[in-house]
C-alpha cells in the first residue's frame, strides 16, 4: 500500500511534465513571477485538484461497480468526451497565443465575488490541471492505479488522493516557499515567448485528441467536429476584440453553437440504408444496426472457396430465395474473407470457427443467431425463413 501511494504521488508530480498539463503549470508559475499570486492561491489550487480527482474516482467507482470494465483514461472511449476536450484545449491555445485573455469571469465561474481576486482563478485552474491531465499517463502511475481499482473504494480514494497531491506539488512549493521564488528566472519578454510555445503545445494535444477521435467515430463526425472548432475559435477571436457586450454576446452564442455541434454529431449514426434483397459488405457496426431492426442473414464467404461459391450458386443467389429474403425483409451481409480481414476473422472466432463457409441467420431483435449447415439447399434456407412474420 505504501509503495503504490508513493508511485501516484510520484505520477502525480511527473504528469506536470506532460505536453497536456506543462502549459497550465507555467502559466501559475509565470503569475506568481508577476506578483499576482498569493500563499493561499497554493491551498485553493490544490483543493480544486483534490475535489476534481475525488469526483473522478467517484464516477470510475460507480460505473465499474455497474459492470464496466473502465481504468484511467476511459473517458477517452466516448467520442461527446474527445470533442469537448479538443475544444478545449483549442480554446486553451488560442488564450496562450494572446487571442484573449480569461480576465475575472473565471473568478465569477469558479469562485465567490467575495473571496479575494484570483482565488476562484486558483480553483479553477486546478480544477482544469486534472481535465487537461485526464487524457495522460505517468511513469508509476499505471501500477498505482490498477492497485486503487483492484483494493477498493478505500485504497482507491488514498491512491487518488496521493496522485492529487503530487500534481499539485510543483506549485504547492513554488507559492509556499518564499525563497523559492528567487530560484526562478526573472520576469522578461521571455515569459511571453513561453507562453506561445506552450500553446504550441496544446495544438499538438489537440492534433493528438482529433486523431484519437477519428478512431472512435466516423468521417462525418469528424467533418462535424471541425466545424465546432471553427465555431470555438471564432468564439475565441470576438471575445478577445469585444469591447462592449454585443461582441461578448456573439462569442457565447459561437461557444453554445460549438458545444452543441460537437455533442450532437460526435456520436456516429447508423446511415446503413438496407437493400432488401441485395448483399451487402459485411461490417460489424452496421451488423448491429440491422440487427435493431429486423431479421439479418451473414454469408461468410471468400473468393478460393469452391463450397462457398457452390453454395452461392445452388441455394443463396437463386430467385425463390432472394424473393424469400426480400418478402421477409431480411438484410443480408457478405462477409468476404477473400484478403484478411481482421474484423471477420474476429466474427467466426466467435463462432469457433476459423474457416469458410459459414452462414449465421439472425432471426431478429433479441433472439440467438443460429447457424446453418455448410452445404446448403433452397429448401434449408427457405425453411429458416419460415417462422418469420411481417406486420
Amino acid at each position: 500500500m505504501a509503495l503504490n501511494i508513493l508511485f501516484a504521488f510520484l505520477g502525480g508530480i511527473l504528469l506536470n511534465l506532460m505536453p497536456c498539463v506543462l502549459p497550465v503549470l507555467s502559466i501559475k508559475i509565470l503569475h506568481v513571477l508577476e506578483g499576482g499570486q498569493k500563499r493561499s492561491h497554493g491551498i485553493v489550487y490544490l483543493f480544486g485538484i483534490l475535489v476534481s480527482f475525488w469526483l473522478l474516482f467517484g464516477l470510475l467507482a460507480v460505473l465499474r461497480a455497474q459492470g464496466h470494465a473502465l481504468g484511467w483514461g476511459f473517458q477517452l472511449q466516448s467520442p461527446v468526451f474527445l470533442a469537448f476536450t479538443s475544444i478545449a484545449f483549442l480554446i486553451l491555445s488560442l488564450n496562450l497565443f494572446g487571442v484573449f485573455e480569461w480576465g475575472y469571469w473565471v473568478q465569477r465561474v469558479a469562485g465567490s465575488q467575495a473571496t479575494s481576486p484570483g482565488v476562484g482563478q486558483a480553483f479553477f485552474s486546478g480544477v482544469l490541471a486534472v481535465f487537461v491531465a485526464s487524457p495522460c499517463s505517468a511513469p508509476f502511475m499505471g501500477p498505482a492505479i490498477a492497485f486503487a481499482l483492484a483494493e477498493g473504494p478505500l485504497a482507491g480514494f488514498v491512491i487518488f488522493t496521493a496522485l492529487g497531491l503530487g500534481l499539485a506539488f510543483p506549485f504547492l512549493v513554488v507559492s509556499l516557499v518564499p525563497g523559492s521564488v528567487r530560484f526562478l528566472p526573472r520576469p522578461g519578454t521571455w515569459m511571453i515567448r513561453l507562453k506561445q510555445f506552450l500553446g504550441l503545445c496544446m495544438v499538438a494535444a489537440v492534433f493528438w485528441i482529433i486523431w484519437i477521435f477519428s478512431g472512435a467515430s466516423d468521417r462525418t463526425s469528424l467533418a462535424w467536429l471541425f466545424v465546432a472548432l471553427w465555431f470555438a475559435g471564432g468564439a475565441a477571436f470576438f471575445y478577445g476584440i469585444a469591447t462592449g457586450n454585443r461582441l461578448r454576446i456573439v462569442a457565447l452564442l459561437l461557444l453554445i453553437a460549438s458545444g452543441f455541434v460537437a455533442f450532437q454529431y460526435s456520436i456516429p449514426r447508423s446511415n446503413v440504408e438496407i437493400s432488401y434483397g441485395a448483399w451487402l459488405p459485411y461490417d460489424a457496426r452496421s451488423l448491429e444496426a440491422a440487427r435493431l431492426r429486423g431479421p439479418v442473414f451473414v454469408d461468410f464467404t471468400a473468393d478460393w472457396c469452391l463450397s462457398c461459391k457452390v453454395n452461392e450458386r445452388v441455394a443463396l443467389d437463386k430467385r425463390e430465395v432472394m424473393d424469400a429474403f426480400k418478402s421477409k425483409r431480411v438484410a443480408l451481409f457478405r462477409a468476404d474473407w477473400t484478403v484478411e480481414s481482421p474484423e471477420i476473422t474476429n466474427a467466426l472466432a466467435a463462432f469457433d470457427r476459423n474457416s469458410v463457409p459459414l452462414y449465421v441467420f439472425y432471426p431478429g431483435p433479441g433472439k440467438e443467431p443460429r447457424v446453418l449447415p455448410q452445404i446448403l439447399t433452397p429448401s434449408i434456407v427457405l425453411d429458416e425463413l419460415k417462422e418469420i412474420k411481417i406486420d
